[in-house]
């Protein structure tokens, strides 16, 4: 399990750790914030200051000591770590019956245990972990990410273990939709709020993950700002589908670099993992992001030919300038509707090829039209 200072929210953590040292700390915590900023990474480098020997960490610059046995065996064992006194609980999928596709959820079961308990149901609820003293350190922790996805029976079950902890016992819930969870859960619990990162600090990240061997070596941190904004998550994930060369290739459709047939064969080649389990779907999904870059792009020519200069894509503005001098308004309401539409076209079930090729050839149509004479 990787144990890393958060970049940008160390000090809020620190803040609860000086908390837990005068035992001021709630007993129910929820990280919540923008996806991508970094909250599970700040929810995991908490935990292992609260788990750790010499006691939560205290004073400017304090961090887990990483040396005792609690901090070695936090960071061995791979994702769950080997912490007796830990549970981290991550969504996993689930076949609906009523469903086409297994959605991604957290069931009862992680919370309570079914009187007949199957082999697909967890080994461990959360009550029977809870209500075990803790094994090496002075509390047991309850780590739950991306919390949104507890189903409606799960949060009503958790209910009871917000209103009645065992003693030394913290659980730590990590979402980007609080509103999501049910009233009577979001009013038990302490809200953490972390904000999204300042550029400076998303570079930092950037080049820490490339130190790491995470990025490519054609990928560039100006284009994962763009894309991914100021959240290293999101970048990541852009990557993962791909993104950065879909970018560059709809940006060479839109200067003229790139005809639209030579650019749709580009497109659909990426090698990219976007989420879905059938073939369709993963098209669905590329034809929606391609939507979605399509409409930043946009975006950002209508606030270049009004002067803006608060873009997306900054990285691309002296490529960018020249389209947005040329392209009527029309022009971009064209687009911006072919974008909208290619979205409806995979709702509706029609063929996603045919929607991303209605896309590019309206972004073409933006980039050609030629200056307009003196």
């Amino acid at each position: 399990m990787d144990i890393v200072e958060p970049i940008g929210h160390a000090d809020v953590v620190r803040g609860l750790w000086r908390a837990a040292a005068a035992e001021r700390l709630s007993h129910a915590l929820c990280f919540c914030g923008p996806r991508g900023v970094g909250k599970f990474t700040a929810a995991l480098w908490f935990t292992a200051g609260l788990l750790c020997h010499a006691g939560p960490p205290t004073g400017d610059g304090a961090a887990p000591c990483g040396t005792c046995p609690s901090c070695k065996k936090l960071a061995s064992g791979g994702w769950q770590g080997n912490h007796p006194d830990l549970m981290r609980i991550d969504p996993v999928e689930y076949r609906d019956p009523k469903e086409k596709e297994p959605v991604v959820q957290l069931s009862i079961y992680w919370i309570r245990a079914a009187k007949d308990r199957k082999p697909e149901h967890p080994e461990t609820t959360i009550e029977e972990f809870l209500s075990l003293r803790p094994v090496e350190s002075e509390r047991r922790v309850v780590l739950i990410r991306e919390a949104e996805r507890l189903s409606l029976e799960a949060q009503n079950a958790l209910l009871k273990t917000l209103e009645e902890p065992n003693p030394g016992t913290t659980l730590v819930l990590e979402t980007s939709r609080f509103e999501a969870l049910l009233p009577t859960v979001r009013s038990r619990l302490v809200q953490v709020r972390l904000a999204g990162l300042d550029e400076s600090a998303a570079r930092t990240v950037f080049d820490t993950l490339a130190r790491d061997g995470r990025l490519g070596s054609d990928v560039r941190g100006d284009a994962l700002l763009a894309i991914g904004g100021n959240a290293p998550g999101l970048a990541l994930e852009a990557i993962e589908q791909g993104l950065v060369p879909m970018r560059a290739e709809l940006v060479a459709v839109l200067t003229g670099r790139s005809r639209p047939t030579p650019a749709l064969e580009t497109l659909w080649k990426i090698d990219a993992e976007f989420p879905g389990r059938t073939a369709r779907m993963k098209s669905v999904e590329r034809v929606r992001a391609a939507s979605r870059l399509v409409g930043t792009l946009l975006v950002d020519l209508r606030r270049l030919r009004i002067g803006e200069s608060n873009l997306q894509h900054k990285d691309l503005v002296e490529q960018l300038a020249p389209v947005a001098a040329r392209a009527t308004d029309g022009d971009l309401v064209a687009a911006v509707q072919a974008a909208a539409d290619a979205v409806q076209d995979t709702e509706r079930h029609l063929d996603p090829a045919g929607a991303l090729e209605r896309l590019v050839r309206a972004l073409a149509a933006v980039g050609s039209r030629r200056p307009a004479r003196a």
